[in-house]
C-alpha cells in the first residue's frame, strides 16, 4: 500500500522552501580591508569587514551562512559577526555584519565585544580621497562607507614600494570587474584631481574586485634650505694678521675667472628660482649704477638651484701711480702755504686731508662711511669725501677730511730762522719715500703744529702727530 503524505507535511514542507528560497536573496556588501581607525568598530586592526542584507527573513541563520561563506572566499574564519532586523517596504529584512581574521597578522582569537547595532547605513557612492599627510588611501564602495580617519593618524605605508620617493601613493577598489585598464583610467583620474599626473600604476586581482595602486608625481619638491647668512659685521674692524700685513698699496687682486680688467669692480650676485640670465644682465647694471659707475662685462653661470651673476664695473677714478722712489730733498720743511701733494685717486680737493683705511673679511661699504668719520673726528675735522673699493678679501676706504684751517695772512715780519740742516737720509728713509710731513696752524701767530704721513701704521693709514 503506498505511502500517502497528509496535507499538514504539505504545509510544512511548503513553508520551509518558501524560507529557502528567501535567504538566496541576498545583497552583498563589499569587502573592505580594516585599517589603522578606519572601519567598522566591531573589528580589530587588519580584519577584514564584510556587510549584506537578507530579505525577505529575519532568520538569523541565513546571516551566519552568509558570513561563513564570505570569509570562506578570502581563504579566512569569522571572529565576529552581528545581525540587525528591520522592516524595509513592508519586507522583513536582516543587516549581517561580520569579521573575517586577517590570517596576514597572527594573533589570538580577540573577545566578542557587544555593541550597539548603528542604523542601516545610506547608499553612497565612491568615497572621496582621504588625505593623510603626502600619502592618500582611497577606499571605494559603490554602497557602504566606512568611517572616515583621523588626521592625526600616522599614514599607511605604500605596499609593494611601488612609488618613488616624494610621489603621493593612493589606493582604488573596483567591484564587478576584471579589467585592469580600468585601473590606468582611475589612476588618471585620480592624479589629475590633485592637479598632478600618473607616474606608476598596479593592478590586483581580488576575490571579488579589484585593488588599483596608483603613484601620483610630487610636482612640488621641497626647496633646499637656504645657505646660511653671513655673521653681522664687528663693528670694530678685526686686527691684522701678524703673518701677513695689510700693505699699504697692494696690487689689484686677480677678479675670480678673469673677466674684470684691471682697476674695475668686481662683484657677484645670487638669484634663486630662475634660469633666466637676462636678469643677470639688469641686476648687474643695478649694481654698477649704486657705485656710479657703468656695467663693462658680465657672465650668468646656471647652477642647480639658483644663477650666479659675475659683474664688472668700470672705475671711473682709477689709482694713480706712484711717484717714482727719489731720495729726499735737503731742503728745510715745506711753508705750510705751499699746496699739499697730489692726492691718490683725486678725490678731494686742494688743502683736504687724505687718509686710507682697510677692513678685513667684509663687504659692507657702510663700513667705510663710518671709519671715514671717525678718522676725521680724531683730526676735528668733518669727512668731506669717501670712497669704498670692493677687493678679495678686504675693502679699500679713501677718506678726505675737510681743511678747517684758514690760509694764515702773509706776516710783515722776516720768516724765522730756517731749521737745521736734517742728518743724512738712512736706509729706512730711502725705503720709504712715500713718507711726508705737513706743516698746520689752526690759530694766526702761533706755531704750526707739525704731522706726519705715514705709509704702513697697522691697522690703518692714520695722520699722527709728531
Amino acid at each position: 500500500m503506498a505511502n500517502k503524505i497528509s496535507p499538514g507535511a504539505l504545509v510544512v514542507l511548503f513553508h520551509f522552501a518558501i524560507v529557502i528560497m528567501s535567504q538566496v536573496t541576498l545583497a552583498e556588501r563589499n569587502s573592505v580591508e580594516i585599517l589603522p581607525l578606519a572601519g567598522s568598530e566591531m573589528c580589530k586592526h587588519g580584519d577584514i569587514y564584510q556587510q549584506g542584507y537578507c530579505s525577505p527573513t529575519h532568520n538569523s541563520h541565513c546571516c551566519q551562512n552568509w558570513c561563513n561563506r564570505k570569509c570562506t572566499e578570502v581563504h579566512s574564519s569569522v571572529v565576529n559577526e552581528k545581525s540587525r532586523k528591520f522592516t524595509d517596504k513592508g519586507s522583513p529584512k536582516l543587516e549581517c555584519q561580520c569579521c573575517c581574521k586577517n590570517l596576514s597578522l597572527p594573533r589570538p582569537p580577540p573577545p566578542i565585544i557587544s555593541l550597539p547595532v548603528p542604523p542601516p547605513p545610506p547608499k553612497l557612492s565612491r568615497l572621496p580621497p582621504v588625505k593623510l599627510s603626502t600619502t592618500q588611501l582611497i577606499v571605494s564602495s559603490p554602497q557602504y562607507s566606512s568611517p572616515q580617519p583621523s588626521l592625526k593618524a600616522r599614514p599607511p605605508t605604500a605596499p609593494g614600494n611601488v612609488c618613488k620617493s616624494g610621489d603621493i601613493y593612493s589606493e582604488l577598489r573596483l567591484f564587478d570587474t576584471r579589467e585592469c585598464r580600468l585601473c590606468l583610467v582611475e589612476c588618471k583620474t585620480e592624479c589629475g584631481s590633485i592637479g598632478t599626473t600618473i607616474a606608476k600604476q598596479v593592478c590586483l586581482f581580488e576575490a571579488n574586485s579589484l585593488l588599483c595602486k596608483c603613484c601620483c608625481k610630487n610636482i612640488n619638491p621641497s626647496l633646499p634650505p637656504p645657505s646660511p647668512s653671513p655673521p653681522p659685521p664687528s663693528p670694530f674692524p678685526p686686527p691684522p694678521s701678524p703673518t701677513r700685513p695689510p700693505q699699504p698699496s697692494p696690487s689689484p687682486p686677480t677678479i675670480p675667472g678673469n673677466i674684470c680688467k684691471a682697476g674695475d669692480i668686481y662683484s657677484e650676485l645670487r638669484l634663486y628660482n630662475t634660469r633666466d640670465c637676462r636678469l643677470c644682465d639688469e641686476d648687474c647694471i643695478t649694481e654698477c649704477g649704486f657705485t656710479g659707475t657703468s656695467l663693462t662685462e658680465q657672465v650668468c653661470l646656471i647652477e642647480s638651484d639658483s644663477l650666479l651673476c659675475k659683474c664688472c664695473c668700470k672705475n671711473n677714478n682709477p689709482s694713480t701711480p706712484p711717484p717714482p722712489q727719489s731720495p729726499p730733498a735737503l731742503s728745510p720743511p715745506p711753508s705750510p702755504s705751499l699746496p699739499p701733494p697730489a692726492v691718490p685717486g683725486n678725490i678731494c680737493k686742494v688743502g683736504d686731508t687724505y687718509s686710507e683705511l682697510r677692513i678685513f673679511s667684509t663687504r659692507d661699504c657702510r663700513l667705510c662711511e663710518e671709519q671715514c668719520k671717525t678718522q676725521c673726528g680724531f683730526m676735528g675735522t668733518k669727512m668731506a669725501e669717501q670712497m669704498c673699493l670692493v677687493e678679495s678679501d678686504s675693502l679699500l676706504c679713501k677718506c678726505c677730511c675737510k681743511n678747517n684751517s684758514p690760509t694764515p695772512p702773509p706776516s710783515a715780519h722776516p720768516p724765522p730762522q730756517s731749521a737745521p740742516s736734517p742728518p743724512p737720509p738712512n736706509s729706512q728713509i730711502l725705503s720709504c719715500p712715500a713718507e711726508m710731513t705737513i706743516l698746520i696752524s689752526t690759530i694766526p701767530g702761533q706755531e704750526p703744529c707739525k704731522y706726519t704721513l705715514s705709509p704702513s701704521p697697522p691697522p690703518y693709514h692714520y695722520l699722527s702727530q709728531i
